[in-house]
């Protein structure tokens, strides 16, 4: 995947990155399905040591993870 700074314009904050899968792994089912389930368990997560995930979703670039 990548990483990019963004932008949360609901939220009007810096989110230290992006994670996108590359174009040929959000094609794969099975890597698609294990990167959404690697949000989702993230998400659930709570630890100094651990970047919050402020959102998952799809985007017009491909499915991400918005983490801080």
């Amino acid at each position: 995947g990548k990483v990019y700074l963004a932008r949360d314009q609901r939220d009007d904050r810096l989110v230290a990155g992006d994670k996108v899968p590359a174009h040929h792994l959000a094609a794969d089912g099975d890597r698609l399905s294990r990167f959404r389930r690697e949000g989702l368990a993230a998400a659930r997560l709570t630890h100094p040591n651990i970047a919050l995930i402020y959102e998952t979703g799809d985007s017009s670039f491909g499915p991400f993870i918005a983490m801080e």
